[in-house]
């Protein structure tokens, strides 16, 4: 059985020092159906996180809207992100919980499980200049990064 292809692409925006910030993220999926692209858009904000962590919160929000086995690419300006899912494979087999962001790599993982991922890093795709007017939406509230240590 062949999978259905769906294209994800992810804008971000960061601000703050390398360690807390606030940063947020826009995400377009997109499929072809008869021809046509069919889009669904999701956007976030958060406060009190870092450069690393924006990306990787970008694409468990995009997973987490893709319900059934697919085909995905991702296209991300994020080299974290193409570097680290790299490494992937070898920081599970070490134990991920001695890794950076390992609350949200599990997240990921999770996630991206049932699917075929492939991550390309790109500046820019056709979805990048609405994009980028989202992502200045002065109404996206932020809201504040999940850490695992906040869990009660």
């Amino acid at each position: 059985m062949q999978l259905q292809k769906i294209d994800v692409y992810i804008e971000q925006i960061y601000s703050g020092n390398f360690k807390n910030g606030e940063g947020r993220f826009s995400v377009v999926l997109e499929v072809m159906k008869d021809g046509k692209p069919i889009t669904r858009e999701h956007y976030r904000g958060y406060k009190g996180t870092t450069k690393n962590r924006l990306p990787l919160l970008a694409c468990i929000e995009a997973l987490k809207h893709i319900k059934k086995a697919c085909e995905i690419e991702i296209h991300i300006d994020s080299p974290y992100m193409v570097a680290s899912t790299r490494l992937l494979d070898g920081w599970v087999k070490e134990g991920l919980e001695k890794h950076k962001n390992a609350d949200l790599w599990k997240k990921y993982l999770d996630l991206a499980e049932q699917h075929l991922i492939t991550i390309s890093q790109e500046k820019r795709n056709e979805y990048s200049p609405a994009m980028r007017v989202q992502l200045g939406m002065k109404e996206l509230c932020m809201i504040e990064d999940f850490r695992e240590e906040n869990e009660f």
